[in-house]
């Protein structure tokens, strides 16, 4: 088997680019292959699960479009990339991100991340985070490049 890598997708540029991360990171590797995992997530903040089928199966369409729309985009401007599987799913995120990356025995994690501290972590909770503390392979977190503050704050 060859190195596995599994990324996870929100949209944001921040997992763009973690899956540019993840495309130079492969190539190093053949027969890499890359799945990307976009999750939506139908958790409600005050600890309800009000996710209706007919809005859940409308979400992971819309999703699987764009997703498709994206890596196919990627194929195009780069045919030496190697295999990218999609995967769009519902529910928390970091335990689906994982659970993917269990299934394939995945060598490599790779999430973007906002870097939040305190409070602002507390109340959003972070993805990148949990993944973290739950998985079993290494994990990489994608953040983006900024030496405009003081790194200690």
């Amino acid at each position: 088997m060859g190195f596995v890598v599994v990324v996870g997708m929100d949209g944001s540029r921040l997992s763009e680019l973690a899956l540019e991360q993840a495309a130079s990171l492969s190539a190093q590797h053949v027969g890499a292959t890359i799945h990307v995992v976009s999750v939506v997530d139908g958790y409600d903040p005050m600890g309800r699960m009000e996710y209706a089928a007919d809005r859940g199966a409308l979400d992971l369409s819309r999703e699987r479009a764009a997703l498709d729309a994206r890596l196919t985009a990627m194929r195009v401007s780069q045919p030496s990339l190697p295999e990218l599987v999609p995967h769009v799913l519902a529910g928390p995120p970091a335990r689906e991100i994982v659970r993917i990356a269990a299934h394939h025995e995945a060598d490599l994690i790779i999430v973007g991340t906002h870097g939040r501290k305190g409070v602002e972590r507390l109340m959003l909770g972070s993805v990148a985070a949990e993944i973290l503390k739950i998985a079993r392979c290494s994990v990489l977190a994608v953040r983006e490049k900024s030496w405009k503050s003081d790194p200690g704050s």
